[in-house]
């Protein structure tokens, strides 16, 4: 029911994607009870129409409004509040009565404040994942003008921050970040933000933030995880839980499928016994149940697996893909409440699982053994806990300094010395990485203190000596670099005093008739 009617200029009406600001009231029909009003609030409302952000009536009334209208509407019950209602104001399953003006409606923001880029959404969002620069995003793009569909995809891959898209990169790269998962989009490009001839519409709806994960040992980017369908839970496959993955695919990055795979296969194997090839144990670990994605793989040898039939990745020089689902897990570990014998007993069986991986060259999966049993046994401080910690510690610093993590095998060394000042393996692993993060001092200070310990250390003696050349080069280049610096300092302050001066020579002292500049210039010509 038109209870005013608009203005006879104000022709057009909002559409899904216009803001909309309206003063309304609200009433139950039963009983004409008043339950919300913004006119005794002071303060009209705001809504993007067709978003979802207001009841089903408000959306569908609103769109048949135009600026300034007043009108009634009845809405039942399942376009407002349904069977929930609003406690304590509107019961279940009512029927209101809505007095609504609208006062005001802009068709959609300007993404960039100079009217070039004007968007709405279309679609409110349902998740809480925002893409962010260098991100992978899945996303449905369409693109048109005139009415005429130009291109259009349901699923894109599109790296936010790329220019894959042209001209509509910039501004799809703007709105992306400030978008959720399932939300909808529509920008109306013109100008420079399109191909500069005409009006281009594009809706965008982002399907899902693809997370990229480095799952390799050393955290060097060699193993990545890239979602493809999301899993049930966080919870991930521990150390020694049976699990029952699928091999969907093997492919190598230039196509096609790699030599020697024998098609979809499922593996039945316990985390961490190294039963499978490398790339499958540190991927799996940090995927959950049902979850399917893409291992990405840059180091082929770490692909062989006999059971899938690839036997000869060694000599490939491509980057292999693999598709693996996680179909179950079956829990193998324990946890801290366990009984403290039985977790020493199952520590003790994993370190030495660790330290097989370790001899077979295999440093990654040794190194996450290692961390795991430190972890079951870190609430424990009787002595066997604590000297299969340490051991633990101590080997995990070797692995790390295989796979390059100098970081990582100081800090380990580091808290095995707060407790053994003395512990030579661990003074010396942690000189080694010092060494090599050029801290050459720090190196020297843990040789000495080890060589005082055990003086026939042939190793030591000989990483000394290199610690000691690498020590004096130091100071060659810190001697060098000061020189440096005072010969720059010297310059700058020799220029400085040479403009002072010259700057003087113009200045004239109260009761000079020139300055010296003038005066000098005066006598040069005088003696032509």
């Amino acid at each position: 029911l038109i209870v005013k009617s608009a203005e006879p200029h104000e022709q057009s009406m909002p559409v899904r994607g216009d803001e909309c600001t309206v003063h309304y009231c609200g009433r139950l029909e039963s009983n004409g009870v008043e339950f919300d009003s913004s006119e005794e609030r002071g303060e009209p409302a705001c809504f993007t129409l067709g978003a979802g952000q207001v009841i089903k009536g408000w959306d569908l009334a609103v769109a048949t409004m135009q600026k300034g209208e007043q009108a009634r509407f009845t809405f039942s019950s399942d376009y407002a509040y349904g069977e929930s209602g609003l406690p304590p104001k509107v019961p279940a399953n009512t029927t209101l009565v809505y007095d609504i003006t609208l006062v005001d409606w802009k068709a959609g923001s300007d993404l960039w404040g100079d009217g070039g880029v004007r968007w709405k959404t279309l679609q409110v969002g349902w998740g809480d994942a925002m893409p962010v620069d260098g991100g992978t995003v899945l996303c449905s793009l369409k693109v048109s003008t005139n009415n005429e569909i130009l291109d259009e995809k349901e699923m894109l891959e599109y790296v936010v921050g790329s220019d894959e898209l042209g001209p509509l990169s910039r501004s799809i790269n703007r709105i992306l970040p400030e978008m959720i998962t399932g939300q909808k989009v529509q920008l109306e490009c013109s100008g420079d933000y399109a191909w500069g001839d005409g009006t281009y519409l594009v809706e965008l709806g982002l399907r899902e933030v693809v997370q990229i994960l480095d799952v390799s040992p050393g955290q060097d980017g060699s193993i990545k995880k890239k979602r493809v369908v999301k899993g049930k839970g966080v919870d991930m496959p521990r150390d020694a839980d049976d699990v029952l993955v699928a091999v969907e695919g093997v492919f190598l990055s230039g196509g096609g499928t790699a030599p020697g795979f024998s098609g979809r296969k499922e593996l039945r194997f316990k985390v961490g016994d190294g039963e499978v090839c490398d790339v499958i144990e540190h991927a799996v670990v940090a995927m959950v149940s049902g979850e399917r994605a893409m291992i990405i793989c840059s180091r082929p040898a770490a692909c062989i697996e006999p059971k899938l039939g690839l036997k000869a990745m060694s000599s490939c020089q491509k980057e292999v893909n693999l598709m693996l689902a996680l179909l179950r897990v079956k829990s193998g570990h324990l946890s801290e409440q366990t009984p403290l014998e039985e977790r020493l007993t199952f520590a003790s069986a994993r370190k030495e699982v660790g330290g097989n991986l370790f001899k077979a060259q295999r440093y990654g999966l040794a190194l996450q053994r290692y961390q795991a049993v430190v972890e079951l046994l870190g609430g424990d401080h009787s002595e066997h806990s604590a000297d299969i910690t340490r051991v633990c510690r101590l080997n995990a610093a070797a692995c790390m300094l295989k796979l390059n993590d100098n970081v990582g095998a100081r800090k380990a060394c580091s808290l095995v010395l707060s407790d053994d000042p003395c512990n030579v393996k661990a003074l010396f692993r942690r000189a080694t990485a010092s060494l090599a993060l050029g801290y050459a001092a720090e190196s020297l200070c843990d040789l000495r203190t080890l060589l005082a310990e055990d003086p026939e250390n042939r190793e030591a003696r000989k990483l000394l000596a290199q610690a000691v050349e690498e020590a004096r080069h130091e100071t060659d280049r810190s001697t060098e670099l000061a020189a440096k610096m005072t010969k720059a300092l010297d310059g700058q302050t020799a220029q400085e005093q040479a403009r002072r001066a010259e700057e003087e020579r113009h200045i004239k002292r109260p009761g000079q008739v020139m300055s010296k500049a003038e005066s000098e210039a005066a006598w040069e010509k005088a003696m032509e």
